[in-house]
């Protein structure tokens, strides 16, 4: 009688220790598959982030977008920009006053971009860097690719804001893209 309490005990004790080591493993399998390695998410991250500069490219950019999802550099230097002088206003009437990509308040003589779609203003060095990297604004999401519908009253907004390296002519002095409808001139900014 004392050998099978005995034996009931270890039994019990041993099926226990069965059920939480099963427990564990069905946990672990679950989690390696619901949610990848930390090392290898962080890898994917930073490839994301700071692609390879020796990757190889099948040619010059001919279209605006970057294999890495960012724009091309002609296209983020033909978005216009402008001298900040005075206070900027978003659509609801509210003053901006600060880049909200690296925080600093904006200073008078300051270059700044209004990105075409969402009208979202940044510096100039800041939105470069996102975009190079991004085809969205920072702040909302929206693309940044010129679409000429949406972008007709931002178009008149810029018009509006005389913004610097950017005519709405002809000259000898531009370069004319029919495609964004407008003329960069040469050695500003």
């Amino acid at each position: 009688m004392i050998l099978r309490a005995a034996t009931r005990q270890d039994f019990a004790a041993a099926a226990v220790s069965f059920l939480c080591l099963a427990c564990i493993i069905l946990i672990i399998l679950i989690k390696k598959k619901c949610f990848p390695s930390t090392r290898v998410a962080a890898s994917r991250r930073q490839r994301r982030r700071f692609p390879n500069p020796d990757e190889h490219r099948a040619g010059p950019e001919s279209t605006s977008q970057t294999s890495r999802g960012g724009l091309a550099s002609a296209v983020i230097r033909c978005m216009p920009s402008f001298q900040y002088k005075e206070a900027i206003t978003d659509g609801c009437g509210r003053e901006i006053a600060e880049c909200a990509i690296c925080q600093f308040e904006y200073r008078k003589g300051e270059y700044l971009r209004r990105l075409p779609n969402c009208g979202h203003v940044f510096h100039v060095s800041c939105s470069d860097t996102w975009l190079r990297m991004n085809s969205t604004c920072p702040l909302c999401r929206t693309s940044v690719m010129y679409d000429a519908e949406e972008s007709v009253s931002m178009m008149a907004q810029l018009e509006r804001e005389r913004p610097l390296g950017y005519r709405s002519g002809r000259s000898d002095e531009t370069t004319h893209d029919p495609e964004l409808g407008l003329e960069a001139t040469t050695g500003n900014l």
